[in-house]
């Protein structure tokens, strides 16, 4: 009987905890409130279920030498703690019983090897008989501890409380993960703000293509030259669309003599050039929307897997770009100005 009673505790024991983790993996809370409330309420959700009064989260330092504390829940008086440090050197053992496993169950956590470094400093002034602890692990990497504390003597961890730990611990490294994704994408949305503030203020137009030579982007000095919307030539037209076809069909026809093979009249004559040179620089004579010419400088220049060109009215752009005969075609970018303003390549 007694022992058929104590396999129902065990099985209650471990119904409740996994029910404790479902509910706090599954709250929307937990990773749409800022960090700070999300790992806050973690250590009071552990503190509940494991029926211990002080719960803290701790990262590794970036020098790893030192623990720094997050943030520790005392469920007596509902305080949350921030500030703190564990030195590696004033307890080099539990590092490298941490460094070393998964979890620490400490039940007498004076006596335990691991933990006694702690006793006389710590573990007596706020009365802690016992201590279970989990690594924070990234790529398998040590860089923090959930730490569970029993106020009290000394307590004897279940495997079931183990298992949690383990789990929460876990959770908590995907939440810091999950920070810092939310972290990079806003810089990053930031810096292609700027870009675009950038791109759209810029006093020359600035054209990209994909690899086809079809345009990809067309800033508002573009638009403004050359009389279309960005919409209108997105994805459905190359560059071959601004210039006069019959410079087009005499370039190609000069290319197909030069190079000894057959160029066909299109956008590769109006990049060929970058293939074969760090740069091309010639004059060309573009088309606006509404039939109106203007002569233009073109310098296409390859860059690798990118590129980009300048073009300018009234001989004085500058640009970058590639698609050659016979050659890897690349992305580029073509910067273009008026004749009364200054180009420079990029």
């Amino acid at each position: 009987m007694n022992r058929q009673s104590d396999q129902l505790v065990g099985v209650a024991t471990e119904t409740s905890l996994n029910q404790a983790y479902l509910a706090l993996a599954r709250e929307w809370s937990l990773w749409e409130d800022p960090l700070r409330t999300a790992v806050a309420h973690i250590t009071e959700s552990v503190s509940r279920s494991l029926h211990a009064r002080r719960v803290s989260i701790w990262l590794l330092s970036g020098d790893e030498s030192a623990l720094e504390l997050v943030d520790l829940y005392d469920s007596t008086t509902g305080d949350h703690s921030r500030d703190g440090g564990i030195v590696r050197a004033d307890c080099p053992v539990y590092f490298e019983a941490m460094e070393a496993g998964r979890v620490l169950a400490a039940s007498d956590a004076h006596s335990d090897y691991r933990t006694r470094e702690f006793s006389e400093n710590y573990l007596l002034q706020y009365g802690v008989g016992a201590m279970l602890d989990a690594t924070l692990r990234k790529v398998g990497k040590f860089s923090g501890v959930l730490c569970v504390e029993h106020v009290g003597g000394q307590r004897i961890w279940n495997e079931y409380e183990k298992r949690y730990v383990v789990s929460v611990a876990d959770l908590v490294m995907q939440r810091l993960v999950y920070e810092d994704t939310r972290r990079n994408e806003a810089y990053y949305r930031e810096l292609s703000g700027l870009q675009q503030a950038v791109f759209d203020s810029a006093h020359y137009s600035i054209i990209s293509t994909d690899v086809d030579g079809v345009i990809a982007s067309f800033n508002k000095a573009a638009s403004r030259m050359l009389g279309y919307t960005q919409e209108e030539l997105v994805g459905s037209y190359t560059l071959e669309l601004f210039h006069d076809p019959v410079e087009v069909r005499h370039r190609a026809a000069a290319l197909s003599v030069e190079l000894g093979q057959a160029v066909v009249p299109g956008i590769d004559a109006v990049l060929s050039g970058a293939h074969r040179s760090a740069a091309d620089e010639r004059e060309w004579t573009w088309v606006r929307k509404d039939g109106g010419r203007f002569p233009v400088l073109l310098s296409v220049t390859s860059k690798g897997e990118s590129a980009g060109f300048s073009e300018s009215p009234p001989i004085s752009p500058i640009a970058s770009s590639t698609s050659a005969p016979c050659r890897k075609r690349r992305p580029v970018t073509a910067h273009c100005s008026s004749a009364r303003e200054t180009v420079s390549s990029s």
